[in-house]
């Protein structure tokens, strides 16, 4: 009840108070602050007739207009929907704000009227009530809490867009309802950050190289004084030629214009060069911010996101970001300062023809408000087809061998020129949008221009102003049409940075949902691992059950095999493992420790992988195999790891030995070269857990046979964990758990599981076997 109060009386409340003020003010058009009633009706009724120049029912008409725009509103509050016409409003907002400064000049025209306190208390509350009605309108008629007050006591108060969303729905139909139960709660989509939210994070990074920044400021203040003076200068030049003054006024004159024009050269290069280096620095600022946040991100991250997305943040997207917001910061504050100093030196001249040039100002405001919103979504959209063409790219070049083995460089063009043809007709808007933008902006220049011209001819006509003063006057006034162009432009620039940045700041202050903040570093760790009552799904695939309810445990020193058809589960054991991904239930230890306590760095050196497809970096040999523990590993522990997995005698064959280049993701070394490589860069950790993915699936019999050995041998005092579909590896293993669907179906050793015969593992054995028989 209280918010309906609230409501009916700011409103009803409002528009007395507006009409009732507005009323009184005219009593006051008088040379004294005595009220005189009877001047109301000749402002009201035009009892005298209307003159724009003495009369105020233009007041009183904007008054009227306000009260039924609060009026309107509060009937469509209480009654159907939420008011909208927020823009509206602040559109008309500022068209009052450029009617005030014309009222203003035609109420100049008779000085004695300056001194009516009427005429001040008029366009003062005109200003004031505008501002009041928009705040009205958007903090009460709109106001979420208040809507959900008045829709406890029962009034109809439904948002528009809610009322399509109820009519949309209409259609839907009970089993759509039953399949909708069933499916994974959306995630409540993230509210759109503002674009002054984002301007402000973005220029958050000019603050942290304050310095060069500021050094740039003060090159760029003196630059900017310097061409304030200018064209007051100019014009003492002029006039000197065309009154035929002295050579040596003539001369003085030149010589003040020549050390101004000195001054700007030096400082303008100074203060280039300042911004250009604090923009190489917000550059590698910004992309070194956004590549820790991206590598702090769990796994799950990079499976829902491309690659090619990351790669567009972080190359296109920073390198915009970077050199529009320092270069739109230069190009801003020299302006600024030009423009501010540009209007009070135009303000000495003629205060009348200074707001001349403030009447098209509130419209080009309102104008750049519009267009900078459509143009930031613009831009975000080109930002995202840019980083999707570039997805299509890498992933091209990435696999060029397939491409190529299937003769698709024809499609994968196609499917490139397509993303780019998008890209372009995204650039076709904002050209078309720029345009209208252009052409609002350049009206607006000729409009004040021709108005300056006319209105300052008529006070040079009247005798309010010298010729001198109209012509200084308008050498500043161009002065100040080309600062507010370079203010459109910056304000353009942003926009397009903006529009670059919100992914960009997305990925940066995304939270991990992993945090590896473990602090444990045991000085012994034995390599007992244990799963207990584990069940898992990907993110990605939330609903699809990958573990259910495992459970098992690993001992110290003991070698297991992990068995099971393609999908059961066995990469998933490892993924948990790793601490790739968080368990939905259960937990995972080690030495009796959840994993997620241990030490990130220190756990993975304990801990150490050999994956089933591994990755090789584009470095040497050695920087492949010291990957991680550069700091602590030396030659010899590289030897020793690279001769168990017996890749040192074909290092040494090379003609660089380790330091043989291995080439972008081990490009220039055979499968099975990479494999051994990858088992060294694990066994170099000495880790006191060695997890083999399939690891020997690339290798020759031979190799596979040496290198069983060499993990034989290194299996003595760590605990070993295999995936292996080949009978030679698990075989050999002290306990096999057979994996299904999710579920562990079996554990023991190859003799104990082979004597049930109607076993998984049996079958699968005897398949293999099948198999080597045929072959």
């Amino acid at each position: 009840m209280k918010s309906v109060i609230l409501v009916l009386f700011t409103g009803l409340g409002f528009i007395l108070l507006d009409l009732s003020l507005t009323l009184v003010s005219f009593g006051f058009y008088t040379d004294s602050f005595k009220f005189n009633a009877s001047l109301i009706p000749q402002h009201v009724i035009l009892k005298n007739g209307y003159d724009f120049i003495t009369t105020g029912f233009d007041f009183f008409l904007l008054a009227c207009v306000r009260s039924i725009l609060l009026a309107f509103g509060l009937v469509r509050f209480f009654k159907q929907a939420t008011p909208k016409f927020a823009l509206l409003f602040t559109g008309l907002e500022l068209t009052n704000i450029s009617y005030s400064f014309t009222k203003l000049l035609a109420f100049s025209e008779i000085s004695e009227q300056l001194g009516f306190p009427g005429i001040w208390l008029s366009l003062v509350w005109n200003e004031v009530a505008w501002l009041v009605a928009l705040a009205i309108w958007i903090f009460l008629y709109r106001s979420e809490t208040i809507r959900e007050d008045v829709g406890y006591l029962g009034f109809n108060v439904i948002d528009e867009d809610t009322e399509r969303l109820v009519a949309d729905s209409d259609g839907i139909t009970s089993s759509n309802t039953a399949t909708n139960a069933n499916t994974q709660p959306q995630k409540k989509p993230e509210s759109r950050v503002s674009t002054l939210k984002h301007v402000q994070r973005l220029l958050a990074y000019c603050h942290h190289y304050g310095r060069w920044f500021l050094l740039g400021f003060i090159f760029l203040v003196i630059y900017s004084f310097a061409r304030v003076f200018q064209p007051h200068y100019t014009a003492q030049v002029i006039n000197n030629i065309v009154h035929m003054k002295s050579l040596k006024d003539l001369f003085h004159s030149i010589l003040i214009m020549s050390g101004l024009c000195l001054m700007v050269t030096i400082t303008g290069g100074l203060r280039g060069g300042c911004f250009d280096y604090a923009t190489a620095l917000v550059n590698r600022k910004m992309r070194g911010d956004l590549f820790e946040s991206i590598m702090q991100q769990e796994i799950a991250f990079f499976d829902e996101t491309k690659t090619g997305e990351i790669v567009s943040r972080l190359t296109s997207d920073c390198q915009t970001m970077s050199s529009t917001v320092s270069t739109n910061v230069n190009v801003f504050m020299r302006n600024g300062v030009m423009l501010i100093g540009s209007i009070l030196f135009m303000l000495t001249i003629s205060w009348r023809l200074t707001f001349v040039t403030f009447i098209c100002v509130p419209l080009a405001g309102f104008i750049t408000k519009t267009y900078g919103a459509y143009y930031d979504r613009l831009s975000e959209r080109t930002q995202a087809a840019i980083a999707q063409a570039n997805q299509i790219a890498e992933q091209a070049i990435s696999s060029v061998r397939t491409v190529r083995s299937f003769a698709c460089e024809i499609k994968e063009c196609h499917r490139f020129n397509e993303r780019l043809d998008y890209t372009l007709s995204i650039n076709r808007k904002k050209s078309i949008a720029y345009m209208g933008y252009t052409w609002m902006n350049e009206f607006c220049d000729s409009a004040i221009l021709v108005a300056i011209l006319f209105y300052g001819g008529h006070l040079v006509i009247s005798g309010k102003m010298n010729v001198d003063g109209l012509f200084s006057f308008l050498l500043y006034q161009l002065q100040v049409g080309e600062a507010l162009y370079n203010i459109g432009y910056v304000f353009t620039g942003l926009m397009e940075s903006v529009g670059a940045s919100r992914k960009v700041f997305e990925y940066m202050h995304r939270k991990p949902q992993i945090a590896y903040d473990g602090t444990i570093r045991p000085t012994t760790v034995t390599g007992e691992i244990g799963f207990i009552n584990v069940s898992f799904s990907y993110p990605t695939r939330p609903m699809a059950v990958v573990l259910d309810d495992v459970s098992f445990s690993v001992k110290s020193n003991e070698t297991v095999a992990l068995v099971g058809p393609s999908g059961a589960g066995k990469s998933s054991i490892i993924s948990l493992l790793e601490h790739f991904y968080e368990t939905q239930d259960g937990k995972i230890c080690l030495d009796g420790v959840e994993i997620a306590k241990f030490d990130h760095k220190f756990f993975h050196q304990k801990v150490a992988l050999v994956a089933q497809e591994p990755v090789l970096y584009d470095g040497s040999v050695r920087y492949n195999i010291l990957y991680g523990c550069e700091e602590w590993a030396d030659d010899d522990d590289m030897i020793r790891a690279a001769k168990l997995a017996n890749i040192h005698d074909f290092i040494m064959e090379t003609n660089d030995g380790y330091d043989t280049e291995c080439g972008e993701k081990g490009v220039q070394m055979s499968g099975g070269q990479k494999q051994r490589i990858a088992i060294a860069r694990a066994l170099v950790r000495q880790p006191a857990v060695l997890i083999l993915d399939e690891a020997t699936s690339a290798l020759d019999a031979e190799s596979e046979h040496i290198i069983q050995e060499a993990i034989q041998k290194c299996s003595v005092d760590r605990t070993v964990i295999v995936i292996a579909h080949r009978l030679s590896t698990v075989e050999k293993a002290d306990r096999i758990i057979v994996i299904n669907k999710g579920k562990v179906l079996q554990q023991g050793s190859h003799k104990e599981l082979m004597s049930e015969t109607n076993s998984l593992y049996y079958s699968l054995v005897q398949r293999q076997l099948l198999q080597h028989a045929e072959e």
